[in-house]
């Protein structure tokens, strides 16, 4: 067994039994587990009665795991009451307890209303929501020390339950009441399919977690959800910023970059028959981990090969900023021949808030697409002196991402179809004059000029066509 220290006492408590075995007197441990989660809503069960996950493989806030098939029941069976925080003095109710390699959980039935003050006032807590917690009081019989200071519980013998106010393990909760506002959970698949390939088949999921939720930002009032779900197998879409809606990690956080870990990948295949969701979710997330399994035969893995840079979408930017650019040339062509006609034409204004549009639009596009580029490359993504320097810049472009992203009138929606209307026309206007000037130019059916000097001013003119000519050929592109 493992002698108790500081570092958990925190969340267990220790009491000494003793029994008798053949004359011998040993020594028994009873040790204590808070635990909590989410309330699920339960039509079938009685007024009076709640599901309560006591344990789960999930690792406590100790870094303790207790594995549910190591549950021994022989002594709870004899007397299985449930104590109000632990306290021998103050039974509410009776559980009856089920195994699953998913977890341990225990149907409590309170007792009869009127009976026991206490009782009626936990049932209401519990119903209500205001209450989530339970604690089991149990033996260690087996465990096993763990790299990363807690301790794999192999087997263990179930004392008595308790429903209590503050948890230990995040993931054991009253799972389900008969009535209330709790959501359901929303299992989906956000790992993501392209991480780089780490070389290490060392794997501990503990600090894998951390490494994600550290870099993710959880414990600031912005938490990058986007990002932490990608190196999860599975993750609950109705509370994406609690830690404990996600499972199953695969991959880690190395010098800034996530990075899917051999070991982790083994793992979350392991465990995945095992994961308490839909059999479509599951499905997507053995695809993923096929997609890996294939990855991790075929390749010779790097932690330290910068990542391939998906750049595909910024040849959307580029195709972007060509059309910004064609309708300024549209525009200038516009107000150019508005003067020159004195018509007061509107069309160079409406090409004019056309462009201030599509602006915004290109500043928009190209925020997103830079700062996903960078997010791969490690760029200002990472925690140091590129992100401080780069603030001022990436703040600017946010301004102009937000007021893009406002949805477009209807008048603005018609003066860019408008636009985009002009823009093709105004090729193949640009084509038909130039082949009009270039007809005038080389035809034969200029009046003769007998005088040298209005020869000398025709051949300036004609001159001066020509380069206006070939200046709209450039144009025309």
């Amino acid at each position: 067994m493992v002698p108790g220290d500081r570092r958990t006492a925190t969340c267990r408590t220790r009491a000494r039994r003793t029994s008798r075995n053949n004359g011998e007197i040993s020594s028994m441990r009873l040790e204590r587990k808070f635990v909590s989660g989410a309330v699920v809503d339960d039509a079938a069960l009685g007024p009076r009665q709640i599901r309560i996950l006591l344990s789960d493989p999930t690792p406590d806030r100790v870094k303790d795991v207790m594995r549910p098939e190591g549950c021994i029941l022989d002594d709870y069976l004899k007397n299985p009451i449930v104590l109000a925080d632990h306290d021998p003095t103050q039974p509410i109710g009776t559980a009856k307890v089920e195994i699953t390699a998913a977890g341990v959980t225990a149907l409590i039935d309170f007792a009869p209303e009127g009976i026991s003050e206490k009782a009626d006032e936990y049932c209401a807590l519990y119903k209500a929501g205001v209450l989530k917690g339970a604690s089991p009081g149990y033996n260690p019989v087996e465990v096993e020390p763990l790299k990363s200071g807690g301790r794999i519980i192999k087997k263990w013998q179930l004392w008595e339950i308790s429903l209590v106010s503050i948890p230990c393990n995040q993931n054991a909760l009253a799972v389900q009441r008969s009535a209330g506002n709790a959501k359901e959970a929303n299992w989906k698949v956000g790992a993501s399919r392209n991480l780089p390939l780490g070389a290490d088949d060392a794997w501990d999921p503990e600090a894998a977690r951390k490494s994600i939720f550290e870099h993710a930002n959880f414990d600031g009032d912005a938490p990058d959800t986007t990002f932490a779900r990608k190196g999860f197998l599975v993750y609950d879409a109705t509370n994406p910023d609690n830690t404990s809606s996600y499972q199953e990690p695969f991959a880690q956080v190395i010098d800034g970059r996530l990075v899917a870990m051999p070991g982790g990948i083994k793992a979350a295949i392991a465990r995945l028959a095992e994961t308490e969701i839909p059999d479509d979710v599951a499905a997507k997330a053995r695809d993923v981990l096929e997609n890996y399994e294939g990855k991790m035969t075929t390749a010779a893995p790097e932690t330290k090969t910068k990542p391939k840079l998906e750049i595909k979408s910024l040849y959307d930017v580029g195709s972007l900023a060509l059309l910004l650019n064609e309708l300024g040339y549209i525009q200038w062509t516009a107000e150019y021949e508005a003067e020159l006609d004195g018509d007061g034409s509107t069309l160079p204004k409406q090409l004019l808030d056309a462009m201030k549009l599509l602006g915004d639009a290109l500043i928009a596009m190209t925020v997103e697409e830079v700062e996903e580029l960078l997010r791969i490359a490690g760029g200002v993504e990472d925690k140091g002196e590129g992100k401080s320097s780069a603030a001022p810049f990436v703040k600017a472009l946010h301004a102009a991402q937000a007021k893009a992203g406002r949805k477009f009138s209807t008048k603005n929606e018609t003066t860019i179809r408008d636009a985009c209307k002009a823009i093709a026309a105004g090729h193949d206007q640009t084509k038909a004059g130039h082949d009009a000037l270039v007809q005038l130019l080389d035809g034969d059916d200029a009046e003769d000029v007998d005088d040298t000097e209005d020869k000398a001013i025709a051949q300036s003119t004609k001159s001066a066509r020509l380069r206006r000519v070939d200046f709209l050929q450039r144009q025309a592109g």
